[in-house]
């Protein structure tokens, strides 16, 4: 009876093996059309995606998978990062020519030790640039890992070198994490440092769009419809783009809207942003947002009373978009330069 069950056990975590071979699969296609670039003229002095350690060699992306700090502070090797029982097994499905990243294999024992089965995943890097703070100077890096299932998670942190000579060995230290997500759930998708200044963009969902500015008390956010408006992983609506100060723009994109839902409330979200496109307006300022996300509060949600300072957004006929020199103006990211981004 023993042997039957240690069996059946065996052959669970087997199949378990296999989903999890099937939804990395599935996490590579998903993550490919966000992290992507598209073509460009080779500019000799773009800054390349490397860290490198003591002995000059780029930092092996395995380095990220393991935390060998502190309880209170962060640290990774910048060498010697291999594992027993996880094995490289070539390329990730990163675009090589902007992040440093590695596919990998890791090797599980079923209970009884009899059996073995592997989980594939994939970890990758790349650094944007040093930015300045009131504490020093940082590598501002974003960190992309699959682990195996469908998640891709990615990370901007701020990292602090400390170089040991006499030791032969260099150590980063996590001083800050900027943002973090799983795709569309806050993934970053794009990053760039200019003149020691960090900016980023994040994907955000339309529930997020509800949240993001909103109070959590409020009655709209916490009425039924709110129940409807899609939170999937795969469900990118819009793009929230950031500084060290907050928030700096969201900014909607037809072709990379997928609301998730196309009923109730997420239905009525979409019409009033599919009216703006229409009418040329893709990008809003934080005091537009606010705006906008009111006049949404009051359509679909049902808000049931009005402040007699409450502003309504009204989509205009037609409105230019913000120009690249106004947005540079602000220390945004170029949209129309994706290869010069996450570098």
């Amino acid at each position: 009876m023993r042997h039957i069950q240690t069996l059946c056990l065996g052959l669970l975590i087997m199949a378990m093996a296999g989903s999890l071979n099937a939804s990395n699969a599935r996490a590579a296609d998903e993550l490919q059309p966000q992290l992507e670039s598209a073509p460009q003229e080779e500019d000799s002095s773009a800054h390349r995606p490397h860290l490198y350690n003591i002995h000059g060699n780029p930092v092996d992306p395995l380095c990220f998978l393991k935390d060998i700090g502190t309880e209170d502070e962060t640290a990774y090797a910048t060498d010697n990062c291999e594992s027993k029982d996880l094995h490289v097994t070539g390329a990730s499905p990163l675009d090589p020519s902007r992040f440093v990243s590695v596919a990998y294999e890791t090797t599980f024992s079923s209970p009884n030790g009899k059996e073995q089965f592997t989980s594939p995943g994939f970890t990758g890097y790349r650094v944007h640039g040093t930015i300045e703070t009131d504490e020093g100077e940082y590598e501002a890096v974003t960190v992309v890992e699959n682990g195996g299932g469908s998640g891709v998670f990615t990370t901007l942190m701020l990292l602090e070198t400390a170089r040991d000579d006499e030791a032969q060995v260099m150590t980063f230290y996590q001083k800050e994490i900027i943002a973090a997500g799983d795709r569309c759930n806050g993934g970053i998708k794009d990053a760039k440092v200019e003149s020691g200044n960090l900016t980023y963009d994040i994907n955000m969902t339309m529930y997020d769009l509800l949240f993001f500015q909103g109070e959590p008390e409020d009655p709209a956010l916490n009425a039924d419809a709110v129940a409807e408006i899609p939170s999937c992983a795969i469900c990118c609506y819009a793009t929230g783009r950031f500084d060290r100060g907050g928030l700096l723009m969201v900014s909607f994109e037809p072709e990379d809207m997928h609301p998730g839902a196309d009923d109730g409330a997420a239905s009525c979200v979409n019409d009033v942003m599919e009216e703006n496109i229409q009418n040329g307006r893709t990008q809003f300022t934080p005091e537009e947002y606010a705006i906008l996300m009111g006049d949404i509060e009051q359509s679909c949600l049902g808000r049931a009373e009005e402040s007699e300072s409450d502003e309504h957004y009204e989509a205009p006929d037609k409105i230019e978009d913000i120009s690249d020199d106004e947005i540079e103006e602000e220390s945004a990211i170029d949209d129309n330069s994706a290869d010069e981004t996450l570098e």
